[in-house]
């Protein structure tokens, strides 16, 4: 009898441990519910999975905001029947994070997962290119709103109206250009630009800027379906700058080693063929600092390219800085100052310089940096990776507010 008794005993108390492993209620059980969050400029959307329980009485919501609080604290009681909740008590640029616990009366779940949110103004656009897709992103690219595809063809620029709710989109190999509103509806489709190779919006204007890499620059009216000649004498257009406030529309024409400027009734009213006496030797970008009426200028040969920049007072540029392979160029929002990339498979940077050329920040550990951003709302920076496939997010004091991961090979990023 005893060796009966011996074994069910075991038996009972093996069944008692995982019926108590099971409760949720119990600290040992499996939290219940799944978190998810977003941010939508400044607040912060959570919702959460219907917990498989019968017998609970509400969730309880916990935030602590990373960086400035020790403990979390509860946010919010909720009912039974909830499954969403909005904190607009957050501020841009903070991280915060959040657990949910079920309640039954007195007695607390397991905390879910944690989830990390840093709220800040605007959306992303991601245009990856391999992957022939489109992706709008959350603030700290921890949520991903939308997925636009894009197959047959491969996005090769992208350009957005917030005024217009609506985003360009160019194919050059299929000589393509789609238009598509901010939920991914696409709205129009044009075929008469031969080759559409890089795109900018004139919010003054209301029109789209586009170059075609056979030697042509054309205005596109999405509120019109309406494509016009601008200029057809180019060779080799590869990107173009709009500065509103000045009436200023800048193409950089690689075949013909100059900057060309138009208004914006289409006139051309310079060309930029000289740097400082000398003639240009293979101009890439070219971009103008409204805020501090300043120029900044990417121009160089096979062996080194040269950061210059000038104050539209000034008669000569500035060599600011030189490097192996410089790419994109964005202007800062804080300060006179220029973002700028490196890339080279030995030591790819981002670096910040100031109008005299200093190198005041430095960002490291990318393979090809591809394409700068400078968010227009509050000055950070979004940072495309291409060959790591990601995009990063920076603050103006260098702290990473968020990075996207998994992408296949993204070529562009800007801000809604």
């Amino acid at each position: 009898m005893k060796q009966f008794l011996i074994p069910l005993c075991l038996l009972i108390l093996l069944s008692c441990s995982e019926r108590d492993k099971d409760n949720p209620f119990d600290p040992t059980g499996d939290a219940p519910v799944i978190l998810g969050a977003r941010s939508i400029n400044k607040s912060v959307e959570l919702s959460w999975s219907q917990p498989d329980l019968v017998d609970y009485t509400g969730f309880n919501l916990y935030r602590k905001e990373e960086g400035a609080e020790q403990f979390f604290t509860r946010i919010a009681e909720l009912l039974p029947v909830s499954r969403t909740y909005t904190d607009t008590t957050v501020e841009y640029g903070n991280a915060y994070i959040y657990f949910i616990k079920v309640a039954s009366g007195n007695l607390e779940s397991r905390p879910s997962e944690a989830v990390s949110v840093t709220p800040g103004p605007g959306f992303n656009w991601i245009v990856d290119h391999d992957a022939f897709q489109i992706l709008k992103t959350s603030y700290d690219l921890s949520y991903t709103f939308l997925v636009y595809d894009t197959y047959p063809g491969m996005p090769t620029d992208m350009a957005v109206s917030t005024s217009l709710e609506t985003g360009v989109i160019l194919f050059n190999r299929s000589g393509v250009i789609q238009e598509i509103d901010f939920s991914g509806n696409l709205k129009s489709q044009y075929e008469e630009i031969r080759y559409p190779y890089a795109v900018a919006y004139d919010p003054v204007g209301s029109l789209f800027w586009i170059t075609d890499s056979s030697g042509f620059l054309y205005t596109l009216d999405t509120q019109a379906d309406d494509i016009n000649y601008v200029y057809v004498s180019l060779s080799k257009p590869i990107s173009i700058h709009i500065a509103p406030e000045k009436n200023l529309i800048s193409v950089v024409d690689a075949g013909e080693k100059e900057i060309v400027q138009f208004n914006r009734s289409g006139n051309l009213i310079n060309k930029i063929t000289l740097i400082n006496g000398k003639p240009l030797e293979g101009p890439y970008r070219y971009v103008i600092d409204e805020k501090h009426d300043r120029s900044w200028l990417v121009d160089g040969n096979m062996d080194i390219d040269y950061i210059y920049t000038k104050s539209f007072e000034d008669e000569e540029y500035f060599l600011a800085d030189s490097v192996l392979n410089a790419g994109d160029i964005e202007v800062s929002l804080s300060g006179e100052k220029a973002w700028y990339v490196s890339f080279n498979r030995r030591e790819s940077i981002v670096l910040q310089l100031s109008a005299e050329g200093t190198r005041q920040l430095e960002l490291s550990y990318f393979y090809n940096p591809f394409d700068l951003h400078v968010n227009p709302y509050d000055g950070s920076l979004l940072v495309v990776d291409s060959w790591n496939g990601r995009v990063l997010h920076y603050d103006d004091s260098n702290r990473l507010i968020g990075e996207m991961v998994n992408l296949i090979f993204p070529v562009k990023v800007l801000v809604q």
